[in-house]
């Protein structure tokens, strides 16, 4: 059991660089190649900005809102309490909180700051202050609904409901994506750049749990699987 949660752990915490690695590469191609990071920007947001109708728009904004810091604080909080009572374990829902708290919130400020990338110099649609890069909306949608994707898949044993766990969660990341750049608040590196923090913090959390996960295990003398 030991050798086989080590090389799970390993595993998550080699999706965790492997994920990081968009961010890397935007990073590389702002300082070698900015022009390469603009002509990408044009080419992804221009077809997404053309479809922009005053019917369209509330959609957007009810989507974006899915990335919205308090609405997911408060489901990220009513997750947790779930996780609490009905799966028993306090360090999978204390941990589930403060790694969205951490990795949304506290690491993806720390990023702005250091980066102070201006936001897209067209209409936005609806208002939005400080620095663009990453996307804290796309950071947080990864985050949490992965996250809970994460939670929800190890728990279930059909692979449909698996299926469409997996699905859900993936349209939802996708659309609150999309949604920051038709707003116009937001440029698609700045999504992805969002994503792959996200993402990468979220599998290094993965990890952690992992680990801690099989020390409790072990301390309790129990054998077999986990994460």
């Amino acid at each position: 059991m030991q050798e086989t949660s080590r090389q799970k752990t390993s595993y998550y915490f080699l999706w965790s660089f492997f994920l990081l690695t968009p961010f890397i590469l935007i990073l590389l191609a702002t300082a070698v190649k900015p022009e390469w990071i603009h002509l990408f920007d044009q080419l992804i947001s221009s077809p997404i900005l053309s479809t922009r109708q005053p019917s369209y728009t509330p959609i957007f904004i009810a989507l974006t809102e899915l990335g919205d810091i308090p609405f997911i604080v408060i489901f990220v909080l009513l997750f947790s309490v779930y996780l609490y009572y009905r799966k028993k374990s306090k360090i999978l829902s204390f941990g589930f909180f403060i790694q969205f708290i951490l990795g949304a919130g506290l690491l993806n400020q720390i990023l702005k700051y250091i980066f102070r990338r201006p936001r897209p110099e067209i209409q936005h649609l609806v208002e939005q202050g400080g620095y663009s890069f990453p996307s804290g909306h796309s950071m947080a949608a990864m985050v949490c609904y992965a996250g809970m994707a994460f939670i929800l898949i190890y728990q279930s044993h059909r692979q449909i409901t698996k299926f469409f766990i997996v699905l859900f969660a993936s349209v939802l990341i996708l659309f609150v994506g999309i949604s920051r750049i038709y707003l116009g608040v937001h440029f698609p590196t700045d999504v992805i750049g969002g994503y792959s923090v996200g993402g990468a913090w979220l599998a290094l959390i993965a990890g952690l749990y992992c680990h801690f996960e099989k020390m409790k295990l072990i301390k309790e003398g129990k054998e077999g699987e986990h994460c």
